[in-house]
């Protein structure tokens, strides 16, 4: 099922364009945080196209799941080819069990400033990006998924879009509340915190029409009731979305299926956004 509220128009399957595939190149870098006091992995996926083309480039930073890493989406997904088929910079940061957080409980963990801050300035000094939020979209995938809507929400001035796919939506729903109590506490006491802090409770305070947002879940997902009930908030706020259930669990399998729909949705976000 696809429940479509918004003006843009995403195909059934992913199109492809006649460049070549792997022909973009990928750099492997370390991002240093001063927030942090170290620096950490990343892979930057460069178009084929900036080698001829004189224009700035979008950026899609692409978040990876609980007990991964900055190598995990390469597993999943075609990172060249996708760069080269929709033609904007891939992204993909490392933010080890971090759930994307400056931690209230453990303040030498920073990743949300890491992320919206230091890797965008960092990226944006090295590359030919497009520098504001018209040129940049997060996509994230489970714990990533969260992080992408996490982030955008919080910094709608940085980001124009957020996908999540398969995300954690109400952090009540970790299967890892060990590694979040470490970012955020222990449940029993901050529970109002794990509530305020899931995509559940700030989708109530979206602006609408801040953010072009997809939504993507498998119907066998165990996330898959948060999803929906984020959807409904959407829709009852009348925040324009594109929500998307297929068949599939919270796996490998449903990642890459429905990576090939979300960016193409990415790519129409970002369309015009070259400079």
């Amino acid at each position: 099922m696809r429940w479509r509220t918004g003006s843009l128009l995403c195909a059934a399957a992913l199109v492809l364009v006649s460049h070549p595939a792997g022909a973009a190149r990928i750099d492997t870098v370390d991002i240093p945080s001063r927030a942090m006091g170290r620096a950490f992995p990343a892979l930057v996926v460069v178009p084929e196209q900036t080698r001829y083309d004189s224009l700035r480039f979008p950026v899609l930073y692409l978040l990876h799941g609980y007990a991964s890493g900055h190598r995990s989406m390469s597993e999943i997904v075609d990172l060249a080819r996708a760069a080269d088929t929709y033609g904007f910079f891939i992204v993909c940061p490392s933010a080890p069990d971090s759930w994307y957080f400056d931690s209230p409980a453990d303040t030498t963990v920073r990743f949300e400033t890491y992320v919206v801050q230091e890797i965008t300035e960092w990226v944006d000094s090295r590359y030919r990006t497009r520098a504001d939020r018209s040129g940049r979209a997060l996509c994230g995938i489970s714990m990533g998924g969260h992080g992408a809507f996490y982030l955008a929400f919080r910094h709608p001035d940085l980001f124009g879009a957020a996908v999540s796919i398969s995300g954690v939506l109400n952090l009540r729903q970790t299967t890892q509340p060990e590694a979040l109590a470490r970012v955020l506490g222990p449940f029993e006491k901050h529970a109002a915190r794990w509530d305020r802090w899931s995509i559940e409770h700030m989708a109530d305070s979206l602006v609408p029409g801040s953010l072009a947002l997809a939504i993507d879940c498998g119907t066998e997902d165990r996330f898959l009731e948060s999803n929906r009930r984020v959807h409904a908030r959407f829709l009852a706020r009348g925040i324009d979305h594109d929500y998307a259930e297929r068949p599939g669990g919270h796996d490998r399998s449903y990642w890459r299926r429905a990576l090939e729909q979300e960016l193409l949705f990415i790519s129409q976000t970002l369309s015009g956004s070259r400079q």
